[in-house]
């Protein structure tokens, strides 16, 4: 079933609590300028604040400022550190990256070839949410009156799942963090309607399929966190469609917001990309950030725990597929430059497992201390 008006209304008064993370805040966009200009390997210390844009003379203004965005992201994949993972998933340290500075990248874990008995069933699950959803129902990620190319919906394994989001009291809301009011109201409202709630036989699949995936996935011996990558206490699944937009721009996955989940992990449904990191500012004098990458196919995943979802931003750079052509015409995403407008396209799609509702207090605790600046 996909949630009716009716079924949200009930829960829909919106609050201005300041503790839900409702706060006056800009939706986190890069500022040109650090990527070139410092020779340091991230953006300057003002990344982590969100920018609000609002492209309301021509779309050329939002196509232009998606390519600036693309380039800065490609400046910043060429001078990170580019990170190995060894058979248990876990980062290996480089040699030339300090304790301290690998540390940021704690919780994060990525696994080669998944089974393809669980692709093929985390496959039924991505499409049969797309289409009962259905396209046009699907939500902009960036919320509704900004980028309308990328989409996204969520899917439930049951209707109480879908219910602790719904409960009174849960500090969670589905809008972007920087939108209050009606704003906020609107986007809410259009991602609850972006929503489908599994029965039946679906809903077994999804909590097997997210139970298998755990599994497969060894926690403790990717050296994440046992309690909190478990389906039983609650798993949303979230397919996200890039329909050609060549990079994902570098954000924080709000915890109280639409970015809800204590761990995230993202399986690569549909092409490949790379994967960056970027961590909180660890130099107010020289404004750095450090940054390291890593590759995603189609059949691997990645996870967000720890450090490495509480304390970096991350962002995508998608690779192309333009159906053969010269080498300006296909490729990585990350070695193009612009110029590409019209020609280059990406066909990638994911799939988010959230695990988990964070507490206003341990959002606050976790996560949002550190990023203060953007508040």
């Amino acid at each position: 079933m996909t949630s009716s008006d009716s079924e949200y209304s009930e829960y829909s008064e919106y609050s201005d609590d300041k503790e839900a993370g409702d706060a006056k805040r800009r939706r986190t966009t890069p500022t040109r300028s650090a990527a070139s200009a410092s020779g340091s390997c991230g953006y300057n210390g003002s990344l982590g604040v969100p920018q609000k844009l609002a492209f309301t003379e021509s779309s050329d203004e939002l196509e232009t400022y998606e390519e600036e965005d693309l380039v800065d992201l490609q400046q910043i994949a060429a001078r990170a550190t580019v990170l190995e993972f060894d058979q248990f998933g876990r980062p290996r340290q480089p040699v030339s990256l300090p304790r301290d500075a690998f540390d940021l990248v704690g919780g994060l874990a990525m696994l080669k070839h998944l089974p393809p008995k669980i692709m093929s069933d985390l496959m039924l699950v991505h499409e049969s949410i797309k289409q009962r959803v259905g396209i046009s129902k699907m939500s902009p990620w960036a919320g509704l009156g900004d980028d309308t190319k990328r989409l996204r919906a969520f899917g439930f394994p049951s209707e109480k799942e879908y219910k602790r989001l719904l409960r009174p009291g849960c500090p969670v809301r589905l809008h972007a963090p920087e939108k209050t009011g009606e704003e906020a109201a609107d986007d809410e409202k259009a991602n609850h309607e972006a929503v489908c709630v599994f029965e039946g036989d679906q809903s077994s699949l999804a909590w097997s399929t997210a139970r298998e995936l755990v599994e497969v996935i060894q926690p403790a011996r990717a050296g994440l966190p046992v309690d909190r990558l478990d389906p039983a206490n609650g798993v949303v699944y979230q397919p996200n469609l890039h329909n050609g937009a060549l990079h994902l721009a570098a954000h924080l996955d709000w915890p109280l917001h639409e970015g809800f989940g204590k761990v995230i992990v993202t399986v690569g449904m549909r092409g490949s990309a790379t994967i960056l990191l970027i961590g909180a500012d660890v130099d107010k004098e020289m404004g750095v950030q450090p940054a390291w990458s890593f590759h995603l196919n189609e059949g691997e995943c990645y996870v967000l725990s720890g450090n490495a979802r509480n304390k970096c931003l991350h962002a995508v750079l998608a690779d192309c597929d333009c159906g053969g052509g010269s080498d300006e015409e296909s490729g990585k995403a990350d070695g193009g430059g612009s110029g590409s407008r019209g020609i280059r396209l990406s066909v990638r799609e994911s799939l988010n497992l959230r695990f988990g509702l964070h507490t206003a207090e341990e959002a606050n605790m976790e996560i949002l201390c550190h990023w203060k600046d953007a508040l």
